[in-house]
């Protein structure tokens, strides 16, 4: 992945003299994605995305390979949408086919992280001062929110049945860690002990 930046130069004449100018068109910085196979000993393109994210920072990757996302704090604003919606957010993409999108998953300025947990079809955005988790075929479905102050790490933890439970750490570059869980709505309380910046967070079924 890398941003892509456009710019132009030029000059006029004023009074006899060039004067030679710079004209940048970032387009909010987007990202292209590549997908490399190996054979044998060397990498072969196989596949391009262009305007993956905007400005992006962090690259994640499904346990089970089949998902991927670009997350940029600039959001997804790509040109051709279709039918997802665009703004501050991560788009998912199937690592199969860099055509689709899975879909839009909105969290609001400015996405640090994300994380997939394919056992339970979730996918987990993070952004400094919230986690919202979404299922993984509804993006338009209300998110569990979880807050707190979180970092550019994020990642799925714990058993794989669903231990319905989340935390977090305070410390602003920390990461966000989410038990599996199939609930969309949850509620938080604090942790007793040496850390006061930790919370539990319980989820049940609406």
């Amino acid at each position: 992945m890398r941003p892509d930046y456009r710019s132009q130069t030029g000059h006029v004449i004023i009074d006899g003299r060039p004067v030679f100018f710079t004209v940048e068109d970032n387009d909010w910085s987007q990202s292209t994605l590549y997908k490399f196979v190996i054979a044998e000993r060397r990498l072969l393109l196989a596949s391009v995305r262009t305007n993956a994210a905007s400005n992006a920072q962090v690259l994640h990757v499904s346990p089970d390979g089949r998902w991927t996302a670009l997350i940029g704090g600039g959001g997804w604003r790509t040109q051709k949408p279709g039918p997802h919606k665009l703004g501050y957010g991560v788009a998912v993409l199937p690592t199969g086919n860099f055509t689709a999108v899975q879909g839009f998953y909105p969290c609001d300025a400015y996405p640090l992280s994300a994380a997939i947990n394919p056992v339970t079809g979730q996918i987990a955005v993070g952004r400094e001062q919230d986690v919202k988790v979404f299922p993984l075929a509804n993006p338009a479905e209300a998110p569990a929110v979880v807050q707190g102050k979180f970092g550019y790490g994020c990642v799925w933890s714990g058993p794989r049945r669903p231990a319905r439970r989340c935390s977090r750490s305070g410390a602003p570059d920390s990461a966000s860690r989410c038990w599996s869980s199939r609930s969309a709505r949850g509620s938080c309380r604090p942790l007793r002990g040496r850390s006061r910046a930790r919370s539990t967070c319980s989820t049940r079924r609406p």
